[in-house]
């Protein structure tokens, strides 16, 4: 998917609904001129708000255009934030006691300073960047996406998977019944876990 092809599908359903460029531009509180530009494919697909906007006053399928625009909702990317900074911090001093490393070498390796990366394990600081996580987790010889989805983040060969609509009814389904299950518990939000991680994975792979 790509700026071409919203582009063109959003002009289509403008068309459809009989309203003009500079119409739609005011009713979702955009300038005419960004809105042609993103119809003609010029510049990239807006923010998920104004997707938002888009999908409401052009009554359509708000999935559909954000799988168009290659975003993933902010709801499905909530789900897989499964891990709290501290669980990330705990596993990777773990690792790092396991590699026999000390912090200063750790973060020698990764080019970070290493009272950030104390902090990190303290659950002091919140997770790195990605590309921090992918050089911790090559250092550690530990899967980069046991690391990633500890750190709140969705591994890139996912979030590609999530870009489909029946997957991401599949993934709010679960998430629904998960949290139907855990309504009469007193704890932590509800997450998505790695078994239905692997779920989504298996179920996109069949299609």
């Amino acid at each position: 998917m790509g700026a071409k092809q919203f582009g063109a599908r959003l002009r289509e359903l403008r068309k459809q609904v009989g309203t003009t460029q500079r119409q739609l531009a005011d009713k979702v509180n955009v300038d005419f001129s960004y809105l042609s530009k993103i119809e003609n494919g010029v510049v990239p697909p807006p923010s998920e708000n104004v997707i938002s906007k888009l999908a409401k006053v052009l009554n359509t399928d708000k999935d559909e255009l954000m799988i168009l625009a290659g975003r993933i909702p902010s709801d499905i990317a909530e789900m897989l934030r499964s891990r709290e900074t501290l669980e990330f911090g705990a596993r990777l001093r773990q690792l790092r006691i396991e590699a026999g490393m000390t912090q200063w070498e750790l973060a020698s390796k990764v080019n970070i300073d290493s009272t950030y990366l104390s902090k990190m394990e303290s659950g002091v600081k919140s997770p790195p960047s990605q590309k921090v996580v992918l050089r911790l987790a090559e250092v550690l010889n530990v899967g980069k996406d046991e690391l990633l989805t500890l750190a709140g983040k969705i591994p890139s060969d996912i979030a590609e998977m999530l870009k489909n609509r029946e997957a991401l009814q599949f993934l709010r389904s679960e998430h629904t019944r998960k949290k139907a299950r855990a309504s009469t518990k007193k704890g932590p939000r509800v997450t998505i876990d790695k078994a239905i991680v692997r779920q989504i994975i298996s179920f996109c792979r069949k299609r």
